[in-house]
C-alpha cells in the first residue's frame, strides 16, 4: 500500500494505481477507503466494472494476480456489471 500511495500523491489520477489501491483496500478490509476508491475509480473511468476489467487483466502474469485483483475490486464494491 506505501508504494501505490506514493504512486498516487505523485499522480492522482493514475488509473492503474487508483485500481490497485482499491484493490487492496478490498482484500485488507479497508471498508470506507474501499468506497472511496471505487467513487474514484468510477470518476476517474464511468463505467468501469468488475465485468469490464476481467477483460483487461486477463494479460495479468498469473491467473492468481488476476483472481486475487478482481476479489478485492469485488470486496471494495465495484459494481459487476
Amino acid at each position: 500500500m506505501k508504494w501505490i500511495d506514493l504512486a498516487l500523491r505523485e499522480k492522482p489520477k493514475q488509473g492503474t494505481a487508483v485500481r490497485y489501491k482499491t484493490a487492496l483496500c478490498g482484500l485488507l478490509d479497508r471498508v470506507e477507503e474501499g468506497r472511496k476508491c471505487v467513487r474514484d475509480l468510477l470518476e476517474l473511468h464511468p463505467g468501469t466494472s468488475i465485468r469490464s476489467l476481467i477483460g483487461y487483466y486477463t494479460s495479468a502474469p498469473t491467473t492468481k494476480l488476476r483472481s486475487l485483483v478482481v476479489e478485492g475490486l469485488r470486496k471494495a464494491g465495484l459494481p459487476e456489471e
